[in-house]
């Protein structure tokens, strides 16, 4: 959005800055929020750094974000998507390869993970190399699931508790996004090595890949790093 004036063009972005820098705002956390959430679309719970890109985490219902009664669960995750990329990236384009792998149509350069889990979504992006990401809330259940990503060797050798199991399966699915799904099993092809305490080391094919992960009150994360 851009309106004319004598002085020339004036973009939304000179808008929010005025805004959201103005001492008054800046004194008044209730307006500023909403003011965020006005200009913004959404309002960031979590930016962090990695040593390949940044990775956004945000709640839809702490935005606001209401699922309305027309639309499925899918309408409406893609909706808050695409709040998110355009608060995130600066646009809201996204397609999918054959295999499911996300592509942002106005930069083709970006290379992006996505990942959500109920109300909590992530997006990694990075201009250096493909990556991936996987968010899961503490509530859901993969202890009994474990078969199914973890091989007979790595349980005995892991052995993890019911929190390491989801960092577990975070490993394996951050990997398998980050090579765009191009493997037969995920399963037997990507090889938990070690699990510390921030890191983890996994392996594909004859390529070691280094993995961080963390908790918060809601969520674990795991990304490729």
């Amino acid at each position: 959005m851009q309106r004319a004036c004598r002085s020339g063009i004036i973009g939304i972005d000179n808008i929010r800055e005025f805004f959201l820098d103005h001492p008054a705002i800046q004194c008044w956390n209730p307006l500023k929020k909403q003011l965020v959430l006005f200009l913004q679309g959404v309002e960031i719970h979590q930016h962090i750094k990695t040593s390949l890109g940044d990775i956004w985490i945000t709640d839809a219902l702490e935005n606001n974000f209401i699922k309305s009664e027309a639309e499925s669960r899918q309408e409406y995750e893609a909706r808050f998507l695409r709040e998110m990329l355009r608060a995130c990236v600066g646009g809201t384009e996204l397609r999918h390869e054959l295999n499911g792998a996300p592509i942002l149509n106005h930069q083709p350069g970006l290379h992006i993970s996505i990942s959500h889990s109920d109300n909590w979504f992530a997006i990694y992006v990075s201009t250096k190399q493909h990556i991936g990401i996987d968010l899961e809330i503490h509530s859901i259940q993969i202890e009994r699931t474990k078969k199914y990503f973890l091989t007979k060797s790595e349980m005995e050798s892991l052995q993890p508790t019911i929190e390491e199991a989801k960092i577990c399966w975070g490993i394996k699915e951050s990997v398998f996004k980050m090579l765009r799904g191009n493997m037969k099993s995920m399963l037997e092809e990507v090889e938990i090595v070690s699990i510390g305490k921030n890191e983890a080391r996994a392996k594909f094919q004859n390529q070691m890949i280094k993995i961080k992960h963390q908790q918060s009150q809601s969520f674990v994360l795991v990304y490729t790093d």
